[in-house]
């Protein structure tokens, strides 16, 4: 997989997420999903997309649990904000 990040704040900014398989925001949590538990952390998010900071995360972060669901990937994409490549 190839990530690439904006150096520009997210909310100006384009995160590109180059994935494998489909083209649909369905499976984005069980691409960046690295201990199994069904939502992204911010540390399972710098793993693959290193430059990614905590402010990028708290705006797709919409609930404020510090996790990421299928749902706020969905919406982070829909918004474009987060585009799949």
């Amino acid at each position: 997989m190839t990530f690439r990040t904006s150096t520009r704040p997210l909310a100006c900014a384009t995160l590109v997420l180059g994935l494998v398989a489909g083209t649909q925001a369905i499976g984005q949590v069980d691409t960046l999903d690295l201990d199994g538990d069904g939502y992204v952390s911010y540390d399972e998010m710098v793993v693959v997309v290193p430059t990614f900071t905590q402010e990028d995360f708290d705006a797709i972060d919409t609930d404020g649990d510090g996790l990421l669901s299928e749902e706020e990937l969905t919406a982070a994409q829909e918004a474009g904000v987060v585009v799949l490549d």
